[in-house]
């Protein structure tokens, strides 16, 4: 993955490091200097404290060196933002230097994204002809799954993500056929619970009149 992403909730990810083809050891990964920075450059709170987690010996890797120790490294990164509700990008910039004084930058991207995905835009449509009736709706972020309730008379109609299909050429842009004949006129409410992929779960309500319009 090009950009892996650190989950909500906890804010941590696990990160795992191999050092391999060269004289690395326990020692060598206490003095690297790491630091994580956003997409300005700034630098971004955080903790990350790996620990080894297997070493092997490459014999015959080349000229000059019977052996060679390959060393794996985990740990978890703790990230610790200023705002409660962000998404940003995050590279780890990483300089350790082996035992005989060879250096090697490590550039790690990352996403840390703390923000629930929540509706921005919701209408509500009746067919002139045949009464059929569908919305239309759309969230701020991508969400990975949804729970969705139109209330429409009295009633509550309960739908999910996967019932709606996605509207071409707008991103995150949803049209659900409801299945029953919504209120020509009337006001009625879509209530979503919506997850993103990194654990984030929002709750949002928009509420919308019913339009006479031809099914498009």
């Amino acid at each position: 993955m090009d950009n892996p992403l650190i989950p909500a909730s906890p804010a941590q990810a696990t990160l795992t490091v191999k050092f391999a083809d060269a004289l690395w050891s326990a020692t060598e990964w206490e003095n690297i200097d790491r630091s994580f920075y956003d997409a300005a450059g700034n630098p971004f709170s955080s903790i990350y404290v790996p620990t080894i987690d297997a070493t092997e010996l490459i014999t015959g890797v080349c000229s000059g060196y019977a052996t060679k120790t390959q060393v794996v490294f985990v740990g978890t990164l703790t990230a610790d933002p200023d705002e409660d509700n962000t998404e940003t990008s995050l590279t780890l910039v990483a300089t350790a230097v082996d035992a005989t004084g060879n250096e090697f930058v490590i550039e790690l991207p990352f996403l840390y994204d703390t923000l629930p995905p929540t509706l921005t835009h919701f209408t509500a449509f009746r067919d002139q002809y045949n009464n059929h009736s569908w919305v239309e709706f759309r969230f701020d972020q991508e969400p990975e799954s949804a729970e969705l309730a139109i209330a429409a008379n009295g009633a509550s109609f309960d739908y999910d993500l996967e019932d709606a299909a996605p509207i071409e050429g707008i991103p995150n842009a949803y049209r659900l056929p409801t299945g029953i004949t919504l209120p020509y006129n009337a006001e009625v409410t879509l209530n979503a619970t919506a997850t993103d992929l990194a654990g984030n779960i929002g709750f949002s309500s928009k509420t919308s009149t019913v339009s006479l319009s031809e099914k498009r």
